[in-house]
């Protein structure tokens, strides 16, 4: 399991390095330049620094309840990895190492819904400021589901980020996994 995510976080940042040849080899055939290839250092970090990039989660065997209309910062229970040291278990944090935009990735399995409602994931920056990146997704009273989303922010070093929840249903219900990660793209 941790070689497959680590693929996948790898076939993003090609995707991510692919996506600049393209727009880096357009540009430079419109001014008469060759395109320069892609390198590590670009979809990396500064210098010294090695690939900011990492995988948490919080998994919850029997569930964690969450009031109606409540708000809950999510408690990681361990990391899948962590490459720059910049995430903490102890705090639910990522510290941000350097200034730059972040892609973040947050999947929260639910229980099955006890009644309809809606889900609020949100990503924050130094505890309360709210970054611009939240989703509102409906839930399933059918059966168990997963909510997602992904986004970029600019952020700058020292910033701390952590993931909160919210859920509107009328009743408490119950998510069983949290996974959220991010890198650095530049």
């Amino acid at each position: 399991m941790k070689f497959l995510n680590s693929f996948h976080f790898f076939a993003r940042v090609l995707t991510v390095a692919s996506l600049l040849l393209v727009v880096s080899a357009s540009k430079s055939q419109t001014q008469g330049v060759l395109a320069k290839p892609i390198t590590r250092s670009i979809v990396a970090s500064p210098a010294g620094q090695g690939v900011i990039a990492f995988r948490a989660a919080a998994t919850y065997v029997n569930g964690e309840p969450l009031a109606t209309g409540s708000e809950r910062k999510v408690d990681f229970t361990g990391a899948y990895f962590d490459e720059s040291k910049n995430f903490s278990v102890a705090t639910d944090e990522f510290a941000v190492p350097s200034d730059g935009i972040y892609h973040f990735d947050l999947r929260v399995s639910w229980a099955q819904f006890t009644a309809p409602g809606m889900i609020t994931l949100l990503i924050r920056t130094n505890l309360y400021q709210q970054i611009a990146i939240s989703s509102v997704q409906a839930s399933s009273t059918s059966q168990i589901f997963d909510s997602n989303f992904s986004s970029l922010a600019k952020l700058k070093a020292g910033d701390k980020v952590s993931v909160y929840l919210q859920q509107n249903s009328g009743v408490q219900q119950q998510y069983r996994q949290v996974v959220f990660g991010g890198f650095k793209v530049n």
